[in-house]
């Protein structure tokens, strides 16, 4: 029916036949048919013409805030809290990263309550202006925050974080298990300098494919678009990493497999939190054909595999039979 539909005349409008591209793409990629899947893949999402598009505004928005966090002397930052209010928990990563599943496996422990991804954090920058009564510049004027100022902004996110999880979380910690959150960690630094925070790591070739597969909707772009804002994020993520005071531990997909157990029990222990069998019960996909899954498209992804082959060996992974 798909081959059908495209290869027909009829007036099917652009955002239709760009998601019946991508959905024969997921069909041909279950048949083994990887070359094909690819070129659905390009044909669905755009093959990056028309106006600038997110993948572009991450690049553009990772590079400035690089190059905020160079000028950021945050070891001079204060490392207690300002008050007795509980940091929340988190969960951030890269795209494709895998995030959704630890997330919820994280959120079965009777001690948490799992907050999807959600602006929240954002929207509480956003109304910095407001919150604190003066204009504000992000992240340039961090360091302008005052013990009073950073008091304001944990209590307006608290009230804001309560709001969506509900009266259930008033005992229990807040995951906040938003990936975006990663180009807001010199925030989280400043503002809630106690907070755990977990980043969810995976092959950024696997992280790629699993964007352009997994997508609800065509991303206006080319994957080598995708794939350049894998890399600002990753080289944001590289940046950050050795910010001074900043509580963080890197959990791969590729570990949580056979090792699920294990993996969360180290989790739980960086993050004080004792072992809950609910936990237990999460299964997280992570069998061995969503594990180097980017190995069948290495011949498609040529140019993908050359933009992000810094981040790849700065985070660890590697090209096979080198």
């Amino acid at each position: 029916l798909l081959d059908a539909v495209l290869a027909g005349t009829s007036e099917l409008c652009p955002s239709l036949r760009a998601l019946a591209h991508l959905e024969r793409a997921r069909v041909r990629d279950r048949q083994g048919r990887t070359d094909a899947a690819w070129a659905d893949l390009t044909a669905g999402h755009g093959g990056g013409k028309g106006e600038a598009s997110a993948q572009v505004q991450a690049v553009d928005l990772c590079r400035t805030q690089i190059a905020g966090h160079a000028q950021l002397d945050v070891g001079s930052w204060p490392t207690s809290s300002p008050d007795e209010r509980v940091a929340p928990i988190f969960l951030v990563g890269l795209p494709g990263g895998g995030s959704s599943p630890l997330a919820h496996v994280l959120g079965a422990h009777r001690d948490l309550v799992h907050l999807g991804p959600q602006p929240a954090l954002a929207q509480t920058i956003a109304a910095l202006p407001n919150t604190l009564g003066r204009d504000w510049a992000y992240p340039h004027d961090l360091a302008l925050l005052d013990a009073e100022d950073v008091r304001r902004v944990r209590a307006d996110h608290e009230v804001r974080l309560r709001l969506l999880v509900g009266p259930q979380s008033e005992d229990k910690h807040i995951l906040d298990a938003t990936p975006a959150n990663i180009a807001h960690l010199a925030f989280i630094r400043r503002v809630w300098p106690e907070a755990k925070v977990i980043v969810a790591l995976r092959d950024p070739r696997d992280g790629v494919l699993a964007s352009l597969m997994l997508a609800a909707e065509p991303l206006g772009s080319s994957p080598a678009d995708l794939a350049r804002a894998h890399l600002a994020q990753g080289e944001l993520w590289l940046t950050i990493r050795g910010m001074p005071g900043l509580g963080w531990h890197e959990l791969r997909l590729e570990d949580c497999g056979e090792n699920l157990d294990e993996v969360v029990a180290r989790t739980l222990d960086f993050l004080g939190l004792p072992w809950d069998d609910a936990v237990r019960c999460q299964p997280v996909d992570a069998a061995p054909h969503s594990v180097g899954r980017w190995r069948s498209y290495a011949g498609s992804m040529g140019e993908i595999r050359t933009i992000l082959a810094p981040i790849v060996e700065a985070l660890g992974y590697s090209e096979p039979s080198r």
